[in-house]
């Protein structure tokens, strides 16, 4: 039997190796940068910290899939 290790991204899409550190690292402050362009849009409203991530986070990964909501 052969086993496979299978890593999933955070859009739990299957990829073949795990991100070097430092594409992780570039990831993070694109999804950060997004974020706080979305706090700013969002007049700077304190309270929706996690809604501005996880959208900064929807649109980087349908940006590099093409896929658009």
């Amino acid at each position: 039997m052969t086993s496979h290790r299978r890593n999933r991204d955070a859009g739990g899409h299957r990829h073949g190796r795990a991100p070097d550190g430092e594409a992780v690292v570039v990831l993070h402050e694109a999804v950060a940068q997004r974020a706080y362009e979305l706090f700013i849009q969002h007049g700077r409203t304190n309270g929706h910290d996690l809604d501005d991530w996880l959208e900064a986070e929807r649109e980087l990964r349908n940006s590099r899939t093409g896929v658009h909501e």
